[in-house]
């Protein structure tokens, strides 16, 4: 009887669900599959809700390192004075300053991201944002970026809207990782900083 079970369609499809179980827990899956929530809006746009997200302007860091870019010819700080002017126009809005990276070298990126978006805030509250309206978090790779629109990439391919730039997605489509600037080009899209709204009525 156990013999005629493993032969059939049910079997089959049993045994391999218990074969993935084994080799990749439960909660590995929703560490790769994590996806941000949430509606995509930008700095120009005048109505928010809960969970909406906003690309904020690039921000530059030295590479590998937590502190925001600084030399004779550049202030990366300049770069977060659009999010200041954002939250000084919409006092009712407390948001999250997050920070997200490629799927690279998962092994340090969490680190990493979460120490830059602390340098962010700290910036943002030199600026003179009010520490009650914001927070922060370092993502690493685990919230990979979803296409909003179709994108035209270097080879003239085109990356189609709700692609998820993941690794298994782009190593899949786009190989060599090393080589390929396509595979280059949507990981950069992947590095990012985002406001994401946590309250509407914020009231001081």
């Amino acid at each position: 009887m156990i013999q005629r079970f493993r032969n059939s369609r049910i079997g089959f499809a049993f045994f391999g669900v218990m074969i993935l179980i084994c080799f990749f827990p439960l909660n590995s899956f929703s560490k790769f599959q994590q996806v941000q929530k949430g509606n995509y809006k930008t700095l120009n746009d005048s109505v928010f809700a809960v969970d909406d997200l906003i690309r904020t302007p690039a921000i530059l860091f030295d590479l590998g390192r937590c502190e925001l870019k600084t030399d004779s010819s550049f202030d990366a700080v300049d770069s977060l004075k659009p999010v200041t002017l954002f939250l000084k126009k919409f006092p009712n809005l407390v948001v999250e300053f997050g920070c997200h990276t490629d799927y690279v070298d998962p092994s340090s990126s969490q680190r990493l991201t979460y120490c830059r978006a602390r340098s962010c805030y700290e910036a943002l509250l030199k600026l003179g944002v009010d520490s009650a309206r914001l927070s922060f978090n370092g993502y690493g790779a685990s919230a990979p970026f979803v296409l909003q629109n179709d994108i035209i990439l270097p080879s003239g391919k085109v990356a189609p809207k709700g692609m998820i730039l993941n690794g298994e997605m782009l190593d899949r489509k786009f190989p060599p990782r090393w080589k390929n600037p396509d595979n280059a080009f949507l990981r950069s899209l992947d590095r990012r900083t985002e406001l994401k709204i946590l309250k509407t009525d914020f009231k001081q």
